[in-house]
């Protein structure tokens, strides 16, 4: 049975760097993609319409009737790998669902076992500190158009938890739920810590994972987030020029591409990447603004209210990650429990 590694994410730990940097161009890998010669291109468009509808957000009869021909498309294509070349895939946002249109991870492991049946899955997670990934998110989010405070971002994901990426953030339920799918010895996890501290980490420890020569290749931050200093430009920025976007409902458009044109020829691509676009147009206005001292503190200050979600979130967490340490019998770097 050949073997298949599934990196699931998370967003903002490195993924588009082991996507671009490692999986991309390394020898030894057939990559599938996302991250193949720009941030959101597959191998080709039916591979793209596979991850970024079928197994992202179609419903049970919209995806029950692309179901055999997706299934065809996949065998078909990696029938065609050499034998030496190991098959990975990617997608951060398999992990995580940041609208009430994304799947949740149950639905996505079901389909990634049906669509994948006959091939030997491994999943690579890379996980962080959730109190440092929020924040990183908040200013992802915030690059893309929102225009709420982060402390309304904080009371969001802890008051509306029944919809939010709070528990997607749990590790160890994540874990739970690619064993309900997927035997535990195929899940391998790596700690975006570490990386920052030794990006060669990525070459020594995927290459081991995959089982192929190290090559030592160079280590890029292909998305590198913005500082503190020019997220807050933007955010006011957004606020005063823009509609902003309510929790990212429609931050995918330009994501959907392939379905778009599948379902209307006639779109035009100002219609599909017009977010985008206005995300262009915002990063040039504000790169050049003069740095704010006190940046840090303006952008995450968090009100009462906030400040207590953000405490119950804190112990939340800890908990979570203990349970992860226990059921791993693994050493977690000091700030997941402290």
């Amino acid at each position: 049975m050949e073997n298949i590694l599934f990196h699931l994410g998370y967003p903002k730990c490195s993924s588009t760097t082991i996507q671009r940097s490692f999986f991309e161009k390394n020898d030894h890998i057939f990559y599938g993609g996302l991250g193949i010669n720009d941030n959101i291109s597959y191998c080709n468009n039916d591979i793209e319409f596979i991850f970024e509808c079928l197994l992202k957000y179609a419903k049970h009869t919209f995806y029950y009737n692309h179901r055999e021909w997706a299934k065809e498309t996949v065998k078909a294509l990696l029938d065609k790998v050499s034998k030496n070349k190991k098959i990975v895939f990617s997608s951060e946002v398999l992990s995580v669902s940041f609208t009430g249109q994304i799947l949740d991870t149950h639905q996505k492991l079901e389909r990634i076992r049906e669509l994948f049946e006959g091939y030997n899955i491994n999943f690579l997670v890379v996980i962080r500190n959730q109190l440092d990934l929020i924040q990183s998110l908040y200013k992802e989010f915030v690059k893309m158009g929102l225009t709420i405070s982060y402390s309304e971002f904080i009371k969001y994901i802890w008051i509306y938890q029944d919809r939010s990426i709070l528990n997607e953030l749990d590790y160890a339920d994540t874990i739970d739920i690619i064993k309900t799918y997927f035997p535990a010895s195929n899940i391998k996890i790596m700690f975006f810590e570490d990386i920052t501290k030794n990006v060669k980490t990525i070459n020594t420890e995927l290459s081991d994972m995959l089982g192929i020569p190290e090559q030592n290749m160079e280590i890029n931050n292909d998305n590198p987030s913005l500082s503190d200093s020019q997220a807050y430009h933007l955010l006011q920025y957004n606020l005063k020029f823009r509609l902003g976007e309510t929790m990212m409902d429609n931050f995918a458009n330009h994501r959907n591409r392939v379905l778009i044109h599948r379902l209307n020829p006639l779109a035009l691509n100002d219609e599909i990447f017009g977010n985008v676009l206005a995300k262009r147009k915002a990063l040039a206005e504000t790169e050049n603004m003069p740095p704010i001292p006190n940046a840090t503190s303006l952008l995450f200050e968090l009100n009462a209210s906030a400040l207590s979600s953000y405490n119950q979130m804190n112990a939340f967490y800890k908990k979570t990650n203990q349970r992860l340490k226990e059921k791993l019998h693994i050493t977690l770097p000091d700030a997941y429990t402290k």
